[in-house]
């Protein structure tokens, strides 16, 4: 049996400029959307995280005081990169990010919602199948913007501002966005709705697993920001 080990070292580093990623991407309320969709044949992992101080003097019961109010929700994601220039775009958007320090919109990449009426050019409506939306996720940070996605590869961000009932059956609910649409928008031409959460990344570490000579994997763990306005509006 033969082993053998590799290491290699870098004898400069080249600078990357951080631009916004090419397949797609663009600003959405003033920070960059992660327009790179997760390896599915991988479960993405989710903690719901509280920060807490426990008191017990050990007597009578213990006293829990949860300091943030609500859970922090930390998301493992994976991405495989398929080419050194895919790479390169996600090193350049990881340069974009700084690590723990800027905040980005990352879509859940699958069907959130399901629209049921053609969007006409400037409306600022949607109306879709009945989910709730309205009793019980209009508040939620991360369910309340959206992203549109087209089959000719577009992209539709929108901030939804308000959600109510459109018919006396309660099979339809009709979101009202914050902007007109620019363009009309059949049922045909939907390929997925999606929510968007403005998040950031976890560490400041990021690995890159070469799987082959030009393929690799990255895994990040990026968490829910939940102060959307203060980050969305600098």
């Amino acid at each position: 049996i033969t082993q053998a080990s590799w290491s290699f070292e870098g004898d400069r580093n080249e600078p990357l400029q951080a631009t916004l990623p090419k397949k797609g991407g663009e600003a959405y309320r003033n920070h960059p959307v992660l327009t790179f969709q997760p390896n599915r044949s991988n479960p993405i992992g989710q903690q719901y995280l509280r920060l807490t101080s426990l008191l017990d003097n050990g007597v009578n019961s213990v006293t829990v005081d949860d300091h943030g109010k609500q859970a922090n929700i930390v998301s493992s994601v994976e991405f495989i990169l398929e080419n050194k220039a895919q790479v390169d775009e996600f090193k350049n958007w990881l340069q974009q990010c700084a690590g723990r320090h800027k905040p980005f919109w990352m879509p859940t990449w699958q069907a959130d919602l399901h629209s049921l009426e053609l969007m006409a050019k400037g409306s600022r409506n949607m109306t879709i199948h009945n989910i709730g939306y309205s009793m019980h996720y209009q508040t939620q940070f991360g369910k309340q913007d959206v992203m549109i996605l087209l089959k000719n590869g577009d992209s539709v961000y929108r901030h939804i501002t308000g959600a109510a009932m459109s018919d006396s059956s309660s099979q339809k609910e009709l979101l009202t966005f914050d902007k007109p649409l620019r363009q009309p928008i059949s049922l045909k031409d939907i390929l997925m709705l999606s929510f968007m959460g403005l998040c950031r990344l976890e560490s400041d570490l990021v690995e890159f697993e070469w799987l082959t000579h030009d393929i690799a994997r990255v895994a990040l763990k990026i968490r829910l920001l939940s102060s959307e306005g203060a980050y969305a509006t600098t």
